[in-house]
């Protein structure tokens, strides 16, 4: 006689009963393998020290990419050994870029200091990254 299941729960039975399927925990040395390093903080201002609230933090080259909350705190858990470029942008704020070494089993937090970009009206420039000077500046308009 046929069994009345498809064949998809039959597989799934198969599985369940070799116990690849359950909730089991992992081994020791399963354990010892999975990440656990964690670099977490605090995005402030420079100058005033007040947190910053929806600052964008991001590692790169990784898929790691997050916010930081109302009070500037932010988490990424679940890291490799390895060196990481963290990057920090904010509306206001100059972008701002760490290099982290984490070892295994490491948990870096710290306050992240951003430093807020300056706009200068009369020929001036916009200094978030890079710097122009007004003469610089007038001859790339002059020449475009």
């Amino acid at each position: 006689m046929a069994c009345p299941l498809p064949y998809y729960c039959r597989l799934a039975v198969f599985l369940l009963g070799a116990g690849v399927l359950t909730g089991a925990r992992p081994t020791p040395a399963q354990a010892a393998q999975r990440p656990s390093a964690l670099i977490a903080g605090r995005v402030i201002d420079q100058s005033s020290h007040i947190p910053i609230a929806r600052a964008r933090v991001v590692l790169l080259g990784t898929p790691h990419d997050t916010a930081s909350d109302s009070a500037g705190h932010f988490a990424h858990d679940g890291l490799s050994a390895g060196t990481y470029l963290l990057q920090i942008r904010a509306i206001g704020y100059a972008m701002s870029t760490w290099v982290i070494r984490l070892k295994s089993d490491d948990a870096v937090d710290r306050d992240f200091e951003m430093t807020g970009s300056e706009l200068r009206g009369g020929g001036g420039s916009w200094s978030a990254g890079c710097r122009t000077s007004s003469a610089a500046a007038r001859r790339a308009v002059a020449s475009s």
